[in-house]
């Protein structure tokens, strides 16, 4: 092997190698690590074919790109500028984004789509991003987090910004989101024009195990009872009580106008859930008509937060010793209740029902608990019944010593 090593062909410092490099803008740096004993004509071999893969990738999405151009209608005046994946974004958003989206989502989107046009990608013409580069930019979102800058902290009354939060690995649901975020952008950037999607060859990750995350309802029951230092009914305990006796979520607590939803003489109340379904009218037990009878005297309608309710909540746990959980939401009660309605009940559709769940996917994440406990008692329940073999002791098996020549 020569000191004079071809362009493209370098020595790995360190490791007793070569490095192989190739490069065609706008596309990020190809490499390729090679032994010491590979010969330089196989080195070269390979940096030659990827040039030419990646300009024949580079023409292929020039030529899908280039618009098409009426020969009798006036040319118009050729363009300096270069349409970058930067000015997609923000002409999506100001006019293309979906305007049916919930706010929420839509503040999602937006935090999404500019981080990614914050990247080096954001320099590139959007058609030649290639959907490894988006898979790239995802994975590492999904190890480190998305970054955050100064402007990512929430306004204080004073106009001044809270520091942001460090940032943490993704959840699966939350690269799935991002990965369809990324879809819908293409697909209304490129509606009217036969265009690839590269967002589309974004691998999708696999879901994780249900963790069930309910704890026994007359253990919630007894805890939430110890809620308070008085005893004395307050608006903490009687929210608590709702989420478990009647599975509501706490947004929809706070949804609740007693003059308009809650029928006192059929003893119904009616939910208007936040996740664009129909209203559900549930039936009300005795606790939970003392429940809205105690929010009505402490006039606790209206929206709270649910720091106060988290803290109260866990001293409580603490304090009465009854479960052993780390950590342990107020959100809990709720799955709880599903937990309970499920083993009552067996009916997937009817608990779905009653939570205000349109996807059955979901409301099995609530009656996990119920369908384990029902799965253990059954087996314990074949344990006791199988009978066990019986050895007799002092007795040798007897062996042929004629069939062993």
């Amino acid at each position: 092997m020569t000191n004079t090593l071809p362009p493209g062909v370098s020595r790995e410092s360190g490791r007793s190698g070569f490095l192989v490099t190739a490069r065609v803008r706008p596309y990020p740096l190809e490499r390729e690590r090679f032994t010491a004993d590979t010969p330089l004509a196989v080195m070269t071999a390979w940096r030659t074919a990827k040039i030419d893969e990646l300009q024949q990738r580079r023409r292929e999405l020039e030529r899908a790109a280039a618009p098409v151009v009426d020969v009798l209608a006036p040319r118009p005046r050729r363009s300096s500028a270069v349409t970058t994946l930067r000015d997609d974004v923000e002409l999506y958003l100001a006019e293309k984004i979906n305007p049916n989206l919930h706010p929420c989502t839509r503040l999602q989107f937006e935090r999404w789509l500019r981080k990614a046009a914050a990247t080096d990608l954001g320099r590139l013409p959007r058609q030649l991003i290639t959907g490894g580069q988006w898979a790239a930019l995802l994975a590492q979102w999904e190890r480190s987090g998305i970054p955050v800058s100064a402007d990512d902290g929430a306004l204080k009354a004073d106009g001044t910004r809270r520091r942001p939060k460090a940032p943490t690995s993704l959840a699966v649901d939350t690269v799935h989101k991002i990965r369809t975020c990324w879809i819908g952008f293409y697909e209304a950037m490129n509606a009217g024009q036969e265009l690839p999607n590269p967002a589309r060859r974004i691998p999708r990750r696999q879901l994780a195990e249900i963790v069930p995350r309910s704890i026994p309802f007359t253990a919630a029951l007894e805890i939430v009872a110890h809620v308070g230092r008085s005893g004395a009914p307050t608006k903490t305990k009687a929210r608590l009580e709702l989420m478990i006796l009647l599975g509501l979520r706490p947004v929809e607590i706070m949804k609740i106008k007693p003059e308009r939803d809650w029928r006192k003489a059929e003893r119904e109340l009616v939910v208007r859930t936040a996740k664009r379904g129909k209203p559900r009218v549930l039936d009300l037990s005795d606790g939970a008509v003392a429940a809205l009878e105690a929010l009505e005297a402490l006039k606790g309608w209206g929206t709270f937060t649910s720091a106060p309710a988290a803290r109260m909540f866990h001293d409580a746990v603490v304090a009465a010793g009854h479960v052993k959980l780390e950590p342990l939401r107020p959100y809990d009660l709720r799955h709880s209740f599903g937990t309970e309605a499920y083993r009552l009940t067996g009916d997937l559709k009817a608990v779905g029902e009653a939570l205000g769940q349109r996807n059955l996917k979901t409301t099995e994440r609530y009656v996990e608990g119920a369908v384990s406990g029902a799965v253990a008692k059954v087996c314990a329940g074949i344990a006791r019944v199988t009978p066990k073999p019986k050895r007799r002791r002092g007795q040798l098996r007897a062996v042929d010593l004629g069939a062993r020549r």
